[in-house]
């Protein structure tokens, strides 16, 4: 019966933890953008926006870094084990106790990396020309790449109460407020940045444009100059999943209240992240937005 309570609990939370929260996706997305040139934000937008959907309509082109967890609300659910990549975590049971087994070829790593190739594909099989494919795949691209770099996306902890994880972090309760499990307190960054509502206001997106201003003054390209010059996607997500190690679990206990301590330091790690995506976010925008084929399919001599 608790294995059945265990896979029955793992499959309910697969279906609810999609991502940081809106606004961080957006802020990333907002630190992206502002480091690319005009001519690669027009080609970016043409090439997005050839595919249109029929009940898109985003208030802000910002927004845009939302559509996969949008997909929920428009009852397309076979995307949402694309936003994680559960790592497993062992935490006082032998992976030999567990029967679970993570299917890399739909994690958030391995999808990344194949938008990434779809990308970069020169030929494609007629009928196909590769407008459609690559507009479909460019959407996804600023969400994903938040995605991988949110810890308890890349991390699932084994107990010996949980041998199908904990789903990272959802089935690990805390008291705080409105935020009840440890996943949504990382999913909200310690709960330090506002929440905007959607569709937003010309203000709003300012406020999405001063948070972006303010973490990259913090931190800056120079700072995470060895982290940025690791190019493998792999690589990002052992890379977050260290903090989930680290951070996410450490001086924190079930059904308790995070320290101020505790809260102070991951909200700097948080920052650190949301920023380093973005900045990988434009590199691979700046090198997929060079070719020479997407610029002359979309019409951008």
């Amino acid at each position: 019966m608790k294995i059945l309570t265990s896979i029955v609990l793992f499959f309910t939370i697969l279906y609810c933890c999609l991502g940081w929260s809106s606004t961080q996706h957006m802020i990333i997305f907002q630190i992206a953008l502002n480091e690319l040139s005009p001519e690669k934000f027009n080609l970016f937008n043409a090439t997005v926006s050839y595919m249109q959907e029929r009940d898109l309509n985003y208030a802000a082109f910002i927004e845009l870094a939302c559509m996969p967890d949008d997909l929920k609300g428009w009852h397309l659910n076979e995307m949402n084990t694309f936003h994680f990549y559960d790592q497993l975590f062992y935490d006082g049971i032998d992976p030999s106790d567990s029967p679970l087994t993570i299917d890399y070829n739909s994690s958030v790593v391995y999808v990344t990396k194949n938008i990434i190739e779809t990308m970069k594909t020169k030929i494609f099989k007629p009928p196909f020309d590769g407008k459609m494919e690559r507009s479909f795949m460019l959407k996804f691209l600023p969400h994903f790449v938040g995605d991988l770099h949110q810890p308890l996306h890349e991390t699932s902890r084994v107990t010996k109460n949980l041998i199908m994880g904990d789903a990272g972090g959802n089935l690990f309760p805390i008291s705080f407020g409105r935020i009840t499990n440890l996943h949504a307190l990382w999913d909200q960054t310690m709960n330090q940045i506002d929440y905007i509502q959607r569709p937003i206001s010309p203000d709003e997106w300012d406020k999405i444009k001063e948070y972006a201003k303010n973490f990259t003054t913090q931190y800056t390209r120079k700072s995470l100059q060895k982290e940025l010059a690791d190019k493998d996607v792999d690589s990002w997500g052992k890379y977050v999943h260290q903090f989930a190690l680290s951070n996410s679990y450490v001086n924190i206990t079930e059904k308790s209240r995070p320290s101020n301590d505790y809260l102070n330091i991951n909200w700097e790690v948080c920052k650190k992240l949301m920023v380093l995506a973005g900045y990988r976010l434009t590199d691979l925008l700046n090198e997929l937005l060079s070719d020479p084929k997407l610029i002359n399919d979309f019409a951008l001599k």
